[in-house]
């Protein structure tokens, strides 16, 4: 017997729960690092804009600078 096909479909199901699980890990990561930097709730349109992650890479980078060294 061929079970070739419904293993193909298990396998397309959990590679499919996979992404799923793991891209609603990365936005909650993302919104709280937008509300940690720029002091204000995140929405969806800030996850997928690139001014939102510039601002928040620019205030990154000046944290960095004024950590003290040791």
């Amino acid at each position: 017997m061929y079970y070739g096909r419904g293993i193909d479909l298990v396998i397309a199901l959990v590679i499919a729960a996979v992404t799923a699980i793991s891209t609603w890990i990365i936005g909650i990561r993302m919104k709280r690092k937008i509300r940690k930097d720029l002091g204000r709730k995140a929405t969806d349109a800030d996850l997928s804009s690139i001014a939102a992650w510039m601002k928040v890479e620019e205030v990154e980078e000046k944290k960095e600078r004024t950590k003290p060294l040791g």
